[in-house]
């Protein structure tokens, strides 16, 4: 059979997908020149109807009876045929073929074909998934792209893997946003810290529709459309994608397509910006990216700092990685889901046992109904964990934990699935419930931060969906994410009115002891107290890195210090990152079954940071120290420490990611140096030196020229006026 006769043969066919799929799977073996399935007889490697689990089937009214998937080659593929008159477009097949794929061995390929058209579509860890079409008139110049899938699947691997992608797709992003603050500048810093930019926000929708449309959310490319037609038409953009993000906010027609129901803060009334020629020219470039393939762990921190005009130095710079996070999230938060399903597990050992042994079908029914309900009864549970990052930035660590939890969910999904046990798919997950409640919780100060955190969380949910072959159920499809609060972290003020004694933190001392109560100045100013924070399960999250020496330096000014240390009862020389971890063990007090983990300075190890440690060791206890990791900050490679904490309900310890009996306060094990006393014996026999507090050096020049002036009380000059030295000048002396 030639390529043109096997066009001829099925291009008129209108046999139902059953009595078609083996002939035609046999005709492409035969035009190939590549064996059929039944050269393997024992089926074991390649097969026609490979029995698998029907992870999808109970939302189409399946029992839990085996499915079958068309075609399998181990290591290679599953295909799955469907009626031409079935389906319009086979993303409902590639999504049921998707659910299979553990029982499958995970074949690189998932191949889903209508006989008109055959989808190929990619699964390689760390790499975007690819989707490639052959209409069945290319076959005849398009045969040996079929023919790498039966002797080459891995020659589909997309040669850029999630992360370059990622990156290549904000160089051309930050062109356009680029060309945009250029012409729409946020003069004054502070308006961008306090209102946010309006080219940031605009882009964000952007982004978002550049997603939808790869994941099928929009349809038929819808945005790249609009770009295209209006690259000789610049002024008709700004119009028309204003109607399209209105009908987005409230779902409606939009020419010729219905639009779904997205809704969220994202798509309000701020209107689309308008664009110059040079303008949609670089948009069209950015429309040609696999948007579906970013990295959400890393994509929020590349467009924060295309966008943000303090961090436009970092781009090009390092990020911090998924790999690096998870240091923070698998210990703190997954650890102890993952023993809770442990335990779950043992609990339904036997139950599980007799169903694997039990062939009567209605006897399974009957058995697996109590492990049914326990299992999904475990998936609500995980819908009901709380997460908060108290200094979420763009969002990464939140999305992370996010998809680590889904994961988990569709872990259990598929460990039902293999005890003949049939879960519906979709995770009751998700960063915010249609009731209103919040899973996600974040606090972030900067505004366009803030609002790029909401994104970035719900285009990670949204793809996890995609790639798992499922489809969101709610609607809107957007929620607003109210959980993710712009504001301050560690401080917030309350108006005092006069005559009244401010209240006191009860864990916190009068703020001046010295004076009597009744001393108190009268006064309406604002009354600093520590922040208030939602409460959660986890806390994880990358506080500010700030030195005290460096607060005025970076920005905070006297009045900002002034509340900060009346607020708090920590010691002036704390390290900033000290007091969100005063706050998690505050948290901690009040809700004790809160477990923490936290990003600071290696400083915290030492003098007067360590007082947080000390108290966090008091009330409950380290269960998790990295005293000494590398870490990305800003764009620069710095070493961190990493703190787990409780209170004290955790017992097992993992230093450094090995096991460890105790965790000491400066984040060491075995012997607890921290507590040993100055000696007797070496009392005044060494002297630390004289430490700058700030930068006043004189020229030598000019020091001797001061030194032999007259000084009006009669005194010389001398004894303000000193040479000054340190190590390193007797080093190179």
């Amino acid at each position: 059979m030639t390529p043109d006769q096997f066009v001829a043969k099925w291009q008129n066919t209108t046999l139902s997908e059953k009595a078609a799929a083996h002939e035609h799977f046999i005709d492409l073996c035969n035009l190939i020149g590549h064996p059929t399935p039944a050269s393997d007889p024992t089926g074991q490697d390649y097969t026609f109807e490979k029995p698998v689990h029907p992870i999808a089937a109970a939302s189409k009214g399946s029992k839990g009876d085996l499915g079958f998937v068309d075609v399998w080659k181990r290591g290679h593929f599953a295909w799955e045929y469907k009626r031409k008159d079935k389906y319009k477009n086979l993303t409902e097949a590639y999504r049921q073929l998707y659910q299979y794929l553990d029982d499958l061995d995970n074949p690189p390929l998932s191949i889903v074909c209508d006989i008109n058209t055959t989808l190929i579509h990619t699964h390689f860890t760390g790499f975007p998934r690819r989707e490639i079409t052959i209409r069945l008139e290319e076959i005849p110049s398009r045969l040996h792209e079929i023919r790498r899938a039966f002797i080459d699947p891995h020659s589909f691997r997309p040669q850029k893997n999630t992360a370059k992608v990622t990156e290549d797709l904000a160089q051309v992003f930050g062109d356009l946003a680029n060309r945009l603050i250029d012409r729409y500048p946020v003069d004054d810093l502070h308006l961008w810290e306090t209102d946010g930019s309006p080219v940031a926000h605009f882009l964000m929708k952007v982004i978002f529709c550049l997603f939808a449309e790869d994941i099928g959310l929009l349809p038929s490319r819808l945005f790249t459309a609009l770009v295209n037609d209006c690259l000789f038409d610049p002024e008709s953009f700004q119009p028309r994608a204003e109607e399209l993000f209105q009908i987005m906010r409230r779902g409606g027609r939009y020419g010729e397509h219905r639009i779904k129901h997205f809704n969220g803060a994202l798509f309000d009334d701020a209107p689309a910006l308008p664009l110059k020629h040079g303008d949609v020219t670089v948009l069209r470039r950015v429309c040609e990216g696999g948007w579906d393939g970013v990295e959400p762990s890393i994509f929020g921190t590349l467009f924060e700092r295309i966008l943000d005009p303090k961090k436009r130095a970092q781009i090009g710079a390092h990020y911090t990685s998924r790999d690096d996070i998870l240091l923070v999230v698998d210990p703190v938060i997954m650890a102890s889901l993952r023993r809770k399903f442990q335990t779950l597990h043992d609990d339904l050992k036997p139950t599980l046992d007799a169903l694997l042994a039990e062939p009567e079908k209605k006897k399974r029914d009957v058995l697996s109904a109590p492990a049914r309900i326990r299992l999904d009864d475990f998936r609500r549970y995980l819908s009901t964990v709380s997460i908060l990052d108290p200094a979420c930035g763009s969002g990464n660590f939140l999305y992370v934990a996010l998809q680590r939890l889904l994961d988990l969910d569709n872990e259990v999904v598929r460990f039902a699935a293999r005890h003949d046990i049939t879960l519906k798919p979709n995770p009751y997950i998700r960063p915010m419930h249609s009731d209103g409640r919040p899973q996600l919780l974040g606090i972030e100060i900067n505004p366009y931060a803030t609002e790029l955190a909401q994104a970035v969380i719900w285009i990670g949910y949204l793809q996890w969906l995609d790639v798992h072959g499922l489809e969101p159920l709610d609607r809107p499809i957007l929620p607003k994410l109210t959980s993710i609060e712009n504001r301050d972290a560690i401080l917030e003020f309350l108006p005092t009115p006069p005559s009244a004694k401010p209240p006191r933190h009860p864990d916190k001392p009068p703020c001046h002891p010295e004076r009597s109560e009744g001393s108190l100045p009268q006064t309406t100013s604002p009354l600093p107290l520590p922040a208030s924070w939602p409460t959660a399960d986890f806390i994880i999250g990358n506080p500010p890195f700030l030195g005290s020496k460096l607060f005025r330096k970076q920005g905070l000014s006297d009045q900002y210090l002034n509340a900060l240390f009346s607020a708090y009862d920590l010691p002036k020389t704390s390290d900033l990152c000290c007091y969100w971890f005063e706050l998690a063990r505050r948290a901690i007090e009040s809700h004790p079954s809160t477990r923490a983990g936290l990003l600071a300075t290696q400083g915290i190890r030492g003098r007067e940071n360590r007082t947080v440690l000390e108290r966090i060791k008091q009330a409950g206890d380290i269960f998790m120290a990295w005293p000494d990791r590398e870490w990305i900050l800003d764009g620069a490679a710095v070493h961190v420490s990493i703190i787990g904490f409780d209170n004290g309900a955790e017992l097992e310890r993992t230093f450094q990611g090995s096991t460890a009996i105790a965790i000491n306060v400066d984040l060491s094990t075995g012997q607890n140096v921290a507590q040993a006393r100055a000696l007797a014996e070496n009392a005044r026999i060494m002297f630390m030196g004289d430490t700058k507090g700030g930068n006043f050096e004189l020229e030598p020049s000019l020091a001797r020229q001061l030194l032999a002036l007259p000084n009006a009380n009669g005194k010389s000059n001398a004894a303000v006026i000193r040479p000054w030295v340190n190590g390193l000048v007797l080093c190179h002396t």
